[in-house]
Order: C-alpha cells, then structure tokens, then sequence
C-alpha cells in the first residue's frame, strides 16, 4: 500500500492560488482584458521613443541618474541625480516616469488601469495596476533604457531650505539600478558593497550628495514637529508556493532617504499646484482625536488650543522629540492613534488645501507612483496642465468621483493584502504548535488581549490570561490552535 500523506499536509494551502483568487474576488482586473485595451498595447509595441519626444522636453540622459528600491521590485517609478552647485546649495532632480504618455487620459488602457486603481501586493505575487508590457516594460525606468519622464528639481541650501521648484518634462536614462541593503550598506560605511557601488565613485559621490540634502530637508520637517518615518516592515520569505518565514527588515539609511526624498518631491508638487489654476487632489491628515491630544499634552506640562492647529501640534511634537527622545520614541505611536488616517481630497484652484498633521506639511499630494496608484497617475495629467498653463484635464465633480472610485478599490488591496499576511502568519505558526515563544503585548482592550510573537513575528489572541496585561507588555506565550482559512493564531501563556 503507497503511503498516504498525513491530514496537514493534504490540506497545506495552495498560496498563489488563495492570492489569485482572493484578488478576482474583490474585483480586480487580472491583465488586460478589453479588446480595445489590447489593441492599443499591441499598437503601442512598434512606436519609437522618438516619436513621442517633442522640442519642449529636455534631455537628461547623460546625467548620473540612479534608482533606489527593493531587489525584487520590476516596476520602477522614479530615478533621482544631485548636484552640489557653486554656492553649496544642492540640486536634486528626481525623475518619475511618464505614464500619461503610453495610457493618454480616456483610453482604453486608462480605463483599464482606472478600474483596478491600484497594483495588488499579496506577498507571494503582485498584481500591478498596469499591463505588464508596461509596468515591467516601456514605462518602468530600467538601467540603460531610454525614458520619458516628468522631473521635479528641488534647489535645496545647506539648512535643507528649499530655496526653488520646477517641474518639466525630459528625457532620462537610469544609469545605476540600485537596491535598499547595497545603497544602505554604502552609506553605512561597509566595504563589501556591490561591485555596482565599490568599483564606481560616481555612484557613491551620489549617495553622499542625495543623503546629505534629504537628512538637511528631514530636519527640517522634524523641527515643524514630523512624526518620524523611520519603521521596519515584515516580509514573507517563500519557496514556490510555500511560505518558510517572515522577517523583519529594519530601515536602513537608503530606505529612510528615498521615503524622505519622495515626501519633499510631494510636498512640493502640492506648493506648484496650489498656485496654479488646476484643481489637484491634496493628502491630508487631521487629528482624530484632539481632546486626547489636549490631554497628553497637559500631562507633559506643555498646552495645546482648544481647537486643532497643525503649527501648534508641530511645536508640541518638537517638544517632545527634544525634551525626551527616548520617552517621545515611546509615545510616537499613541499620537499617531490619535491622529488618524489620511484621506485624499479634491482642491480647487484658490483654495486653501488641508495640512498633513504627520507629515508636518500644510499642502500634500501624491505623484511619486504613476504605476502603482491611479491617484498618481491623475495628479501626473494634471501637474503637466498646469506646468504649461493649459486647461485642467478633469472638472472637479469629475475628480472627486476617480477620488472616491480609487479611495474603494484602494481599501480592497489592503484588505487583500492584511488577509494574506494572516494567512501566511497561521501557517507557519502551524508549523510550530506547542513551541514556546517571546512576544510583546500589541493590544489589551475589552474585546481580548493580543500579542506578536518575537519570531516569526506574527500576532494571535490570548485565550486565557489572569494577568493585567497592557500594551508593550513582554511575555512568553505557546501557539495552542491554528486557522488559516481565516488567519487566526490562538496563545496560550506560559508562566
């Protein structure tokens, strides 16, 4: 008789199958099926660059450009070069690809990359907002490739002052594709680079000059009272279709500098528009909570108005940070509860736009990820309006209803997305039952008590407890029980 597979391993789930599924389910487009949509492509695969190149773009394709991003990552957005000018003041230009020139507003493709509204990130596999052809192809800024793209140049002094803007079309060419842990490593000091970075002064003279304005324009955002962008983020390590870990994988000094760098870009955007006569979606966050804010504040000797004021916050949050680094570090993600989310709202042209209270700008939007998020791609078609002084591309009742769409399909993905890491978390926590682990309270409220395990670092409820426990609490706790139909972890305790 052959020898029949034990009961976990006949129902092991099949990953990429529950993603895919999980995907189509909610709604999203799983590559191009419009016939039109596939005609434009096809269409598209025989156009030269040179044709679409007119007299008002510039080119920049000898410059130093690099990109900075995952490993993995295929679709690459944006690719960035410094100049450190005579008066040690530093420009910086970064380059974002030209979307809207391979999916014009109304076409087939645009209302393909309309109804998805956002690239689906599973884990296990990515689903992106665009055709392949595109996401991967003709529009994504590889090494060596020609590119058309929209460059936002900042001027930026010593103090990180930012001393002009200027948005304009041009033609680019990334020269160095590099990836978080090398550039990281660079900047850190360590010798066993990439040959790509080790053997090439060019690109590490780039990384010097990128890290030095960024960290100059960072503090400056940090003493209007910024929260901190600094997070680590948990990744799934798969083989095939398995899932055989998930680690944390800390910010490094890359990392931090492009999310910094790509904040400035988007704050600045947002000032251009808000003196143009295009309407433009602003990114906003007000705080949730400012009575509570009202309260923290008191009991750290310091007074907030009795209304919310973004300044106000800032000069607290600057406070804290000074006052008592180690204890604000603590508090960081109790003010950010406080907070709230963020919320995407249509500005008409004169109109004051909302501040972003995290991010300790008064004017914020989103451009930096035409591939990815629809909402990019919008803000694209219309900072290119407005760059030339022409009519705005969309009404404003015709932008907030692509806001509303895109702000649904937007919830989707991250629903996808927490599920799967649910999933995966189960699995291999099933992996491990009845093995004893450290972990850290995440959560103590009416509703139960939940804790992440140290490592893997997956989260699952208390059963039972007769402790107090609060959050940030440190205990030691055993997986007793598993689903990861539905993602859950029970714990059990150990004294």
């Amino acid at each position: 008789m052959r020898n029949q597979p034990n009961r976990r391993e006949r129902a092991r789930p099949q990953l990429r199958s529950i993603a895919r599924t999980k995907t189509i389910d909610a709604g999203f487009l799983l590559g191009v099926q419009r016939p039109d949509a596939k005609a434009q492509l096809a269409d598209q695969s025989g156009v030269s660059l040179d044709t679409l190149v007119d007299s008002t773009m510039r080119d920049l394709r000898d410059l130093p450009w690099i990109s900075i991003d995952e490993r993995t990552t295929r679709e690459l957005d944006q690719i960035s070069v410094a100049e450190l000018l005579e008066d040690s003041t530093t420009r910086l230009r970064v380059a974002i690809t030209d979307v809207d020139a391979w999916v014009p507003q109304d076409s087939p493709l645009d209302l393909h990359a309309a109804r998805n509204a956002t690239s689906v990130f599973t884990g296990i596999v990515t689903y992106p907002m665009l055709p392949e052809a595109l996401a991967v192809g003709r529009a994504s800024l590889d090494e060596g490739e020609d590119r058309l793209a929209l460059v936002v140049e900042l001027v930026v002094e010593a103090d990180g002052t930012i001393r002009s803007v200027a948005p304009y079309r041009a033609l680019v060419r990334n020269q160095a594709r590099l990836d978080y842990a090398a550039a990281g490593a660079s900047l850190a000091g360590e010798t066993a680079g990439p040959p790509s970075i080790t053997e090439s002064p060019v690109i590490g003279e780039q990384l010097r000059l990128h890290e030095a304005a960024v960290l100059a324009m960072r503090d400056r955002r940090l003493a209007k009272g910024a929260l901190d962008l600094k997070r680590a983020e948990i990744l799934p390590i798969f083989d095939d279709d398995r899932i055989v870990d998930m680690v944390v994988v800390p910010p490094n000094r890359a990392r931090t500098m492009v999310e910094h760098l790509m904040v400035t870009v988007n704050a600045e955007v947002a000032r251009f528009m808000s003196t143009s006569q295009v309407p433009w979606i602003a990114r906003c966050q007000s705080p949730r909570d400012w009575n509570g804010l009202i309260e923290l504040a008191d009991a750290h000797g310091y007074e907030l108005p009795g209304e919310p004021n973004r300044s106000a916050f800032g000069a607290f949050v600057h406070h804290l940070r000074t006052s008592d680094p180690a204890g604000f570090t603590a508090l960081q993600p109790t003010i950010a509860r406080m907070l709230g989310g963020t919320e995407d709202l249509v500005i008409g042209p004169g109109e004051e736009p909302p501040p972003h209270y995290g991010l300790a700008h008064d004017g914020y939007t989103r451009v930096t990820a035409p591939m990815r998020r629809y909402a990019d791609l919008l803000a694209q078609r219309l900072l290119k309006a407005a760059i030339v002084d022409q009519p705005a591309p969309y009404s404003v009742t015709e932008l907030e209803g692509l806001v509303e769409h895109y702000r649904e399909r937007g919830r989707a993905a991250e629903t996808i997305e927490r599920e799967m890491f649910k999933i995966y978390g189960a699995v291999l926590a099933e992996s491990r039952m009845g093995e004893v682990f450290d972990a850290t309270v995440t959560a103590a409220n009416d509703y139960g008590v939940w804790a992440r395990l140290d490592h893997p670092p997956v989260e699952g409820k208390l059963v039972s407890s007769d402790e107090d426990l609060t959050r940030g609490d440190r205990i030691r706790v055993r997986v007793t029980r598993t689903n990861w139909e539905r993602g859950f972890i029970d714990l059990m305790p150990v004294p």
